[in-house]
């Protein structure tokens, strides 16, 4: 059963490349991968390849991965869709209170770091992270947890979209150019200014995995137009030196071989500790809670956004892969967190035959979401936002508690949003349709 399942996880990339990627490379679904979900799910295994009993509950999740994947698929023949949708009318009205929020959007992000003295270059990559949540600052910390990433794509896709504003013949010439010609026509000024907030990003001890930042950034610049591979080949030897040289500053490793070796055990088998704890536990030694992990979650976002004393209930302190992590280690006294991942909570609160399910809607979904940004009708401000639902939608898998998750990506979007309306109404600019609809 071991080797079955090495055999399908070893399997699965070029399965999703030919059937569901439509044999593009930077395709979302083959990025979220490589990025996160593979080495995640390959972690599981290698952790478990001598446990009977766990590779036996972990084959019918496999199996349900790939029916997932392969139903997911909308239309194989579909062809690729570059043109970005707009309303010349009323694009440069718009265009406007964008630019202005955007800028304003990152001054505001940096005031902040600098305000809390967030350290360049901290020996601890989440360092950002803790300083915001100390004193009281966690609602702040959801704010700026994923709001540069909205910035970048933001501003990356608004460096296209003037690109093509400037090309003559748009359409017959970008289905043929490649990223050089791109930014030699386009405005350069907001490539810039997406490339200074991935500085600003990866810098200030705000995430770790920064090479996984570079890929997706890859992955975005190919939705928005048609780029060869060797075309982009620069864009990504530059963005795995830069990204080499952050992780070898942050973690202050003594060779290259210790880098790589951290690189592997933080993306297989260290992050699988959670979800095999849980496959080992619940259902043996520990009763599933028939929904009570879901509420761990939800009633910690409530007592941090200080609704304790209105509530007449007890709210938790700890949420579910916090308190997974205290099981694991005996104590948790820094309220740190396991990964447990969809399949852990749904396993911990229904078993394996909702775990299973849950797999294959998950697959299924992930593959549908995945097939709609690069098939689908691009707009300036939908396909970001699209482009972030799709990350993030991937970490209920390789990331975080669920439910916080949720609640960070729309504490984002929400934000950027409001900061576009706010300037849009500031300057007394017209109504009417708004051009960067969401599709």
């Amino acid at each position: 059963m071991s080797t079955l399942n090495f055999l399908m996880l070893g399997a699965l990339p070029f399965f999703l490349f030919f059937r569901a990627a439509s044999r593009n490379i930077l395709h979302p679904v083959m990025i979220s991968m490589f990025a996160g979900l593979f080495p995640f799910l390959l972690g599981i295994q290698i952790s478990i390849a001598d446990n009977s009993e766990l590779t036996a509950i972990y084959s019918p999740i496999l199996l349900m991965i790939y029916a997932g994947s392969f139903l997911g698929k909308k239309n194989k023949n579909s062809m690729p869709q570059y043109d970005i949708d707009m309303d010349r009318q009323n694009a440069g009205t718009h265009s406007r209170a964008f630019r202005l929020a955007l800028f304003l959007a990152a001054a505001g992000i940096t005031f902040m770091f600098l305000k809390r003295g967030v350290p360049v270059f901290a020996d601890e990559p989440n360092i950002a992270k803790v300083t915001f949540s100390q004193d009281g600052g966690w609602a702040a910390t959801r704010l700026v947890r994923y709001f540069l990433l909205t910035l970048f794509y933001m501003s990356i896709i608004y460096c296209f979209h003037m690109a093509r504003l400037k090309i003559r013949n748009t359409t017959d010439r970008l289905m043929e150019t490649g990223l050089g010609e791109l930014i030699r026509f386009g405005d350069k000024g907001w490539l810039l200014f997406g490339l200074s907030i991935l500085i600003l990003f990866s810098s200030l001890g705000y995430k770790a995995n920064i090479i996984a930042f570079f890929l997706w950034s890859a992955c975005f610049i190919g939705l928005v137009t048609r780029v060869r591979l060797s075309n982009l080949a620069p864009f990504i030897t530059a963005g795995a030196v830069f990204s080499i040289f952050a992780l070898y500053t942050i973690q202050k490793a003594d060779g290259l071989s210790e880098l790589l070796v951290f690189l592997y055990m933080r993306s297989t088998t260290s992050a699988a500790e959670g979800l095999i704890y849980v496959l080992s536990s619940y259902g043996v030694t520990e009763p599933f809670l028939y929904g009570e992990g879901f509420w761990f979650d939800l009633s910690y976002i409530l007592l941090k956004l200080g609704l304790s004393p209105v509530m007449p209930f007890q709210l938790h302190e700890l949420n579910f892969d916090a308190l997974i992590f205290e099981k694991i280690l005996g104590h948790n006294e820094y309220h740190m967190q396991a990964t447990t991942s969809l399949f852990g909570q749904l396993y911990a609160n229904f078993g394996l035959p909702a775990t299973m399910a849950g797999a294959f809607l998950f697959f299924f979904y992930f593959v549908r979401f995945g097939d709609f940004l690069v098939n689908g009708r691009k707009t300036i401000i939908g396909t970001p936002v699209c482009f972030l639902l799709f990350q993030q939608y991937q970490t209920f898998i390789a990331g975080g508690p669920v439910l916080i998750t949720v609640f960070d990506t729309a504490m984002s979007i929400a934000a950027f949003f409001v900061a576009y309306s706010l300037v849009y109404f500031f300057l007394r600019l017209p109504t009417g349709t708004l051009s960067f609809k969401i599709p």
